[in-house]
């Protein structure tokens, strides 16, 4: 699809992948996420890359009401260019004009749990800690937000290879009263930042445990860099 969802409610979560060497990230994120009335449920995937990204390995799961299997599972069909979005709606969605591809599977609701899977690698969860996801699923969710931070950061600096040190990481985890393994999910955001800068990627952390976050993300994260003016 080449225009894009009139602003809506939007949910910026980035898609990314990233290798250990120095500056390899590429994004692929939701840039619009629609939960109406009803079936009015919509999302939009963004190419914000330099190439072309196919979603023919990609799958949406639905986990519906805290299930740890997913209810739903629909597999999604294009081949994005650099710029260019794909919309996946529910039949019933208002605009259809805005929709490059259908399916009932589309439907859902603030207690459920929304996983984009690329290659059978977890790409991106909405949900609770605790309620919707595990704990593994959790850190995965926490290494996607390090690799989001990352391409930020490489967006606004140019090149990674500039970063002197990570100075420090702060994770807030949207999980339930109960749960009390919050450095343990912020691990997943450390442990891709030594691995892709080595020592220099050691760094102090705090986690902190909040109720909630802006649309059931289900975890934010926020680092200090020193890097060098070059």
């Amino acid at each position: 699809m080449r225009t894009t969802l009139p602003a809506m409610v939007s949910l910026a979560l980035l898609i990314c992948s990233a290798s250990s060497t120095l500056g390899q990230v590429e994004c692929v994120f939701f840039s619009e996420y629609v939960e109406g009335s009803a079936s009015n449920k919509a999302l939009e995937i963004y190419n914000g890359s330099t190439g072309p990204v196919s979603l023919y390995e990609a799958e949406i799961l639905i986990y519906v009401n805290g299930s740890s299997t997913p209810t739903t599972t629909t597999l999604l069909e294009d081949i994005l260019q650099p710029g260019e979005t794909f919309v996946i709606a529910n039949p019933s969605f208002l605009w259809p004009q805005y929709v490059d591809m259908f399916s009932h599977n589309i439907s859902f609701n603030g207690d459920d749990a929304i996983e984009l899977r690329l290659l059978d690698t977890t790409m991106d969860v909405i949900g609770r800690i605790g309620e919707d996801l595990d704990l593994e699923q959790a850190q995965e969710a926490a290494r996607l937000a390090a690799i989001d931070m990352l391409s930020s950061l490489k967006a606004e600096i140019g090149d990674l290879n500039k970063v002197v040190r990570i100075v420090k990481l702060t994770g807030y985890i949207n999980a339930v009263d109960s749960f009390g393994e919050h450095p343990q999910v912020t691990n997943g955001a450390s442990d891709l930042l030594i691995e892709v800068f080595g020592d220099p990627g050691i760094h102090a952390r705090s986690s902190v445990g909040v109720s909630s976050l802006p649309l059931g993300t289900s975890i934010e994260t926020e680092m200090v860099v020193e890097v060098r003016n070059d």
